[in-house]
């Protein structure tokens, strides 16, 4: 028997469920994005905390572009460090493997698959800028360049277009505070010459805000759609549904159990994910046919421990002492007015603790532990006496 559920990695295809408000809008953006007689293609960022679906949510959508009515290239890369150091060469050459792999595709004419082939992006040794206009004095060929003579050469008329999907784009970010301008600066030119390349990218909540201080038209580039816990339906969906696409003999038919897990859990698809991994464990062990509110309540306490050692004791330990002592502030009194217990020392370190996942933000100078079952761990924990930064 095959357990689909799997906290470190994003749920695909079959797999995958729930999210049926966000796929229903994309299908409709993508849908007038790409008709000629639409407003422009739809430019998307997928914002929200660490875990909670947005990789999951982006190659749903990479899939609802392949199984468009119309032949439509999604070209997907995450961007990591490595990716991040020559952006422009390697969307170039994603662009490619996806116009080579249309070949055994056979939703392509033939004459089609064989016009795109001739294509062959110019890509230099070195890294690849993505200017929003050639410089004469660029020896490499730049993003914009390239994509231009991609779509007014091979695509136009052809297809639709080229939806490109940038996962963990924040990346970006920590090469250089402007990297979002300059990506928006080509896609726009590039939709302003009348290509048809629509752009999503994923990220947390604060990296449009982030932008903001470089440039505020990039947060008017993007329609922000945030990535929220799943509702009690998408919930429901995102327990069951694996289950039966697997066919496994035992099914979550009780709805009290399924709202248990999803309180518990506080909707949070990482956590959702990593409790049903232990539950589905369990019931194989026990030959459990029908899983019902007691039996998650009796296997919950193994499942938060679990999770203490699998998790949250790997955050605590990147927590400085100082940071401990601010995470057991927060967890002990949530709603408590943090300014005066921390002071301004403690507020210097929001902002690392911040980038480190421990906390975030929910509105200006108010923070909360990423997720409740960290408050919990966190109240449990041992705090440093007198420590400093």
């Amino acid at each position: 028997m095959i357990n689909p559920f799997s906290p470190f990695f994003p749920a695909e295809g079959d797999i995958f469920a729930s999210r049926s408000r966000e796929q229903a809008l994309f299908r409709e953006g993508l849908e007038q994005g790409l008709s000629p007689q639409g407003p422009g293609p739809w430019n998307v960022a997928l914002v929200g905390p660490w875990g909670i679906g947005k990789t999951s949510l982006l190659r749903r959508f990479v899939r609802i572009v392949r199984e468009f009515e119309s032949p439509v290239l999604p070209v997907a890369l995450t961007v990591t460090p490595s990716v991040a150091a020559k952006l422009a060469s390697e969307m170039l050459k994603r662009v490619k493997d996806e116009i080579d792999a249309v070949q055994a595709t056979p939703r392509w004419p033939q004459r089609l698959v064989e016009e795109l082939g001739k294509w062959e992006p110019t890509i230099g040794w070195g890294p690849v800028q993505a200017t929003r206009r050639p410089r004469p004095t660029d020896p490499d060929p730049d993003l914009y360049r390239e994509l231009r003579r991609l779509w007014q050469g091979y695509l136009n008329g052809r297809v639709p277009g080229l939806v490109f999907f940038l996962d963990d784009a924040n990346a970006l970010l920590s090469k250089d505070p402007e990297a979002l301008m300059s990506l928006r600066g080509v896609f726009q030119d590039l939709q302003g010459d009348g290509a048809r390349y629509p752009l999503v990218i994923t990220g947390p909540e604060g990296m449009l805000t982030t932008a903001r201080d470089a440039s505020e038209p990039v947060t008017r580039f993007f329609e922000r759609i945030p990535v929220r816990p799943f509702t009690l339906s998408d919930a429901t969906d995102a327990i069951r549904d694996p289950m039966r696409a697997v066919g496994l003999p035992m099914e979550v038919t009780d709805a009290a159990a399924i709202e248990d897990i999803w309180e518990k859990t506080g909707g949070h698809g990482f956590f959702i994910a990593f409790a049903m991994r232990d539950i589905v464990r369990e019931a194989m062990i026990r030959h459990v046919a029908e899983i019902d509110r007691d039996f998650v309540e009796n296997l919950w306490p193994s499942i938060a421990e679990h999770l203490a050692k699998e998790r949250f004791e790997s955050d605590w330990a990147a927590a400085s002492p100082a940071e401990q002592k601010i995470l057991r502030t927060i967890a002990d009194d949530p709603d408590g007015p943090l300014s005066r217990k921390i002071g301004k020392s403690g507020y210097a370190l929001l902002g690392r603790m911040t980038v480190k996942g421990l906390v975030m933000r929910t509105k200006r100078g108010d923070y909360s532990l990423y997720h409740p079952l960290f408050q919990a761990f966190v109240r449990e924990q041992e705090v440093p006496g007198d420590a400093e930064a």
